[in-house]
């Protein structure tokens, strides 16, 4: 079992950082507040974001989603969404895709 934000490996070629176990998705949302998914498959970590917002669903009910391409947009942009509140649902997730183009873009200034 991981510890408390490891990141553990699959045999998918996927590694999910969370907290707890294997899955992001252990029950316990309000202790998520970042999860990474980093491999070289986009299908996987496709599938394994909406597992999580799947499992957020779940038990909490509806969840706003929003998404960014790490390519176009502004680490401010993201910053902004993270912080105001969601228009439809209690709960929010925000997805950033190559968010290492976006943190990399973000070093250089």
């Amino acid at each position: 079992m991981a510890k408390k934000g490891a990141a553990k490996s699959g045999d998918d070629g996927a590694r999910a950082s969370a907290q707890g176990g294997g899955s992001p998705w252990n029950g316990k949302a309000d202790a998520l507040r970042v999860v990474a998914f980093v491999g070289s498959d986009a299908f996987l970590r496709e599938e394994r974001t909406r597992g999580l917002i799947a499992g957020i669903e779940s038990e909490h009910g509806p969840v706003q989603v929003m998404r960014f391409d790490g390519n176009t947009c502004a680490i401010g942009d993201v910053l902004d969404e993270c912080r105001s509140m969601g228009l439809l649902a209690d709960r929010k997730v925000v997805v950033v895709d190559e968010a290492d183009v976006l943190l990399k873009s973000s070093e250089d200034g």
